[in-house]
């Protein structure tokens, strides 16, 4: 069968990694699987089996304009396949076309609450792509509840095989001070200002902070703390592990809406305590102080206070580490592609391999 991604780029975030990961499986599989994409964004760290074909469009897709060309070269250019797949609302619509016109199968994979990350127009037409029929596969039970679509099949994602594989720290929460890590968004959806507002107090009280993102953001901080605060570039996999969350104790997420929220589960993955908000998607895999702690949204001095509470509970830092690692375990990426095609043969647009 020949399955065909029409993507606005393969680089390096979580979703497309959660596209490759589907990709290599159905090829492996013995289906043939192209993933197109601008020529200027085909560049991953992630891993692509040579059985996966990355066939480059000819338009930039680093402008709304160059996209925009992308998407009409997706309407007229695309060649004819057994099955296309949609991740995202933009490449929806060129799809969404070709099914009328061409009578194509095609399916959208929901990998967030699109709506939500778009202002006025583009949410309308994020929206809009929940209410025209398609069959779709969400990442998360959140999000097809957000969807309102009872018919959606669900395909969760996982941690990849680097942060389950690799020797994990002991972890002895006994020690000072307690290392406090979060990973800088600028999405406001991300809410990383949450704990920006909180760093001065933390860093008062004694605390170490470390934050992956943006060094701006935190530079003023940083001359006042020069050994207390450390702020780390976006990095892969193996760095992430080794430099960020095996050097953090506590780890904060912030978010106000997730469609499955993958950070904290890797932080869980490496045995540090997890702080985060109730954001939809965690809840497929966060109880509250039983593998993490939830926090306010709006309040850092609700995660100051929580912050401090776990300092004076070392023995409660411990159970959440020791349950978070055995979450982890539970939510392995190489999950994912045996659960995506299972949902495809739900939708009956895959035949169920003998």
């Amino acid at each position: 069968m020949k399955i065909a991604f029409p993507l606005l780029s393969i680089e390096n975030h979580g979703g497309t990694r959660d596209i490759i990961e589907v990709a290599n499986y159905l090829a492996k599989k013995t289906h043939k699987v192209i993933l197109y994409a601008p020529f200027d964004r085909i560049n991953t760290h992630y891993y692509v089996s040579n059985k996966v074909k990355i066939q480059p469009v000819p338009t930039s897709g680093k402008t709304r304009w160059g996209q925009f060309k992308t998407l009409l070269w997706y309407i007229l250019n695309l060649k004819n396949s057994d099955l296309y797949v949609a991740n995202f609302f933009p490449t929806f619509y060129p799809i969404f076309i070709r099914s009328l016109t061409k009578h194509s199968k095609f399916v959208y994979f929901v990998q967030d609450i699109e709506y939500k990350f778009v202002k006025l127009p583009l949410n309308i037409f994020a929206l809009f792509t929940y209410i025209l029929p398609s069959k779709k596969i969400a990442l998360s039970h959140f999000i097809k509840q957000k969807i309102g679509d009872r018919d959606t099949e669900v395909a969760l994602p996982g941690v990849s095989e680097t942060f389950l594989k690799l020797p994990l720290k002991k972890r002895d929460f006994n020690n000072n001070p307690l290392v406090i890590g979060h990973i800088i968004r600028k999405e406001p959806l991300k809410n990383s200002k949450l704990f920006l507002k909180a760093i001065p107090e933390l860093l008062k009280m004694g605390y170490r902070v470390r934050v992956v993102g943006d060094s701006a953001t935190v530079i003023h901080l940083k001359k006042l703390y020069p050994k207390e605060l450390t702020a780390l570039p976006y990095a892969d996999s193996n760095t992430l592990c080794t430099e960020f969350y095996d050097k953090i104790d506590i780890f904060v997420h912030t978010s106000i809406t997730e469609g499955f929220g993958l950070p904290p589960l890797e932080a869980m993955a490496r045995g540090c305590a997890v702080l985060l908000t109730h954001s939809g998607g965690v809840n497929e895999y966060a109880k509250d102080k039983i593998n993490a702690i939830f926090i306010d949204k709006e309040d850092p001095a609700d995660m100051v206070l929580k912050i401090a509470g776990l300092d004076r509970k070392r023995e409660l830092l411990k159970k959440l580490s020791d349950n978070a690692i055995k979450t982890a375990h539970l939510y392995p990426i190489r999950n994912l592609g045996p659960a995506f095609e299972k949902a495809l043969i739900k939708l009956k647009l895959l035949t169920k391999s003998k």
